[in-house]
């Protein structure tokens, strides 16, 4: 079976999110029968802060083929949905204890913020793969060149020997002038 380079790379977080999900649902099943039926809300939905905020989002990533955004908004995103999940873990651990703890609203205020973080990280990547001329994004390759290197040679025309020739001459035309025949 042949994998596209596009499919592996939306596997790994595929299996990661949903190995916590996993997680997630089997912690809250095995405390809640060790609990002596006292349940919590936020035991019984913990496994789905992961399974929504991490392995349905990289879902329909994949399944509209979205790129997956840079690494910093990545992890970002990654630590909100950890901080909510272990909040709410501690939250229900507390509700079926029959206590409370005034610590546990810092974990969904950090959760928030690092999850507001990622939005704001991901608009400002966003932005920038708009605002960058000369780069197709979502439908063919990068065309552009950097440090001398084309990164796809078959996207930009080769120049002829004969501009090569005008530069080493010191006159410096630009290559629609060239091609155009006008000075």
């Amino acid at each position: 079976m042949f994998i596209s380079p596009d499919e592996t790379s939306y596997r790994k977080p595929l299996i990661s999110w949903m190995a916590l999900t996993v997680f997630a649902a089997v912690f809250s099943f095995v405390y809640e029968l060790m609990s002596h039926h006292v349940y919590s809300p936020f035991m019984v939905g913990l496994c789905l802060i992961p399974l929504a905020g991490g392995f349905l989002s990289v879902l329909v990533h994949r399944i509209r083929r979205i790129p997956l955004p840079d690494v910093r908004t990545q992890t970002l995103h990654c630590w909100s949905i950890l901080t909510f999940t272990i909040g709410s873990m501690l939250t229900g651990v507390f509700d079926i204890y029959g206590t409370t703890s005034a610590f546990t609203k810092y974990y969904w205020i950090l959760g928030m913020i690092l999850l507001i973080g990622a939005v704001i990280s991901y608009g400002i990547h966003y932005l920038k793969k708009i605002n960058t001329p000369g780069k197709r994004y979502l439908n063919g390759p990068v065309m552009t060149r950097r440090a001398g290197k084309t990164e796809h040679p078959a996207a930009l025309p080769e120049m002829p020997a004969y501009c090569s020739r005008i530069r080493e001459a010191g006159r410096m035309e630009s290559w629609s002038s060239i091609q155009h025949g006008s000075n």
